[in-house]
């Protein structure tokens, strides 16, 4: 009768049997990439730049070193629209009316090809006055000139019997004083024909005209103000010959594109 009311001792034990039977379930773990792969970069080759040509003077041998001390090298003295008077080391172009005109020439200076430097000084101006340089002169009214003026431009001009005409346009330079009262230096360099402008000794233009020659002055002329006066001063004159003329730049023609042949009409 005890037997009878025990439970079965099978079922008293844990089921071993089922337990190793159930395996436990794999975790998928992510594979850690070290180097990850990246893109080529593609090298391109570099263009070469095109170089700045040389703009710089090139002149020989220094012909003229003028310091204004000796007043027989320039035409001077009164004139009907002002006075042209030696200071110290100075030639001064004072215009005493407006639209008056003064010029002064170096005597028995003549040159085709040259490079000339000379310090300006607008000592009083309008905007509208103009002052400069006198080259390849024949007489005192055939010449060429280098034009300032007191806003701030200048111009290559041509004067042919009195008259004048514009070579190149008048043109805005940050190197030119606007007003006056501030001295600049101007180089003009002429060679084969070629004309080139400096200022402050920084290029600013160049213009092709026919080769000329003849003497070298300076000028004044006042348009819209009572008065003007202008100092030239330290001037110096270098030769310059074909062995200093800038190459002369190849045009490469643009090729014509060929048109395409069209159908006979019927």
């Amino acid at each position: 009768m005890l037997s009878a009311c025990q439970a079965d001792s099978v079922n008293l034990l844990p089921d071993n049997t089922l337990a190793a039977e159930v395996s436990p379930t794999a975790i998928a773990t992510t594979t850690r990439i070290w180097f990850p792969a990246t893109s080529t970069p593609t090298f391109r080759p570099q263009e070469a730049g095109t170089p700045t040509p040389d703009s710089s003077p090139d002149f020989g041998i220094l012909l003229v070193d003028e310091d204004f001390s000796n007043p027989n090298d320039w035409l001077h003295g009164p004139y009907a629209g002002g006075n042209v008077a030696y200071g110290t080391n100075t030639l001064n172009l004072a215009v005493a009316a407006p639209r008056s005109y003064l010029t002064s020439f170096r005597k028995d200076t003549y040159f085709n090809d040259m490079y000339m430097e000379v310090t300006i000084t607008p000592n009083l101006c309008s905007p509208s006055d103009t002052y400069g340089l006198i080259f390849w002169s024949a007489n005192d009214t055939n010449y060429h000139r280098l034009t300032f003026n007191c806003a701030g431009l200048y111009a290559v001009e041509k004067v042919k019997n009195g008259r004048t005409t514009s070579l190149l346009d008048w043109t805005p330079s940050s190197q030119l004083p606007r007003g006056g009262f501030s001295p600049f230096r101007a180089g003009l360099w002429v060679g084969g024909g070629l004309v080139r402008i400096y200022l402050n000794g920084s290029f600013q233009s160049e213009i092709y005209l026919p080769a000329g020659t003849g003497g070298v002055g300076v000028f004044a002329e006042s348009a819209s103000g009572p008065a003007m006066n202008i100092s030239y001063s330290d001037m110096q004159i270098y030769g310059v010959t074909s062995a200093q003329y800038p190459p002369t730049p190849t045009i490469t023609p643009t090729p014509t594109k060929k048109p395409y042949p069209t159908q006979p009409t019927p």
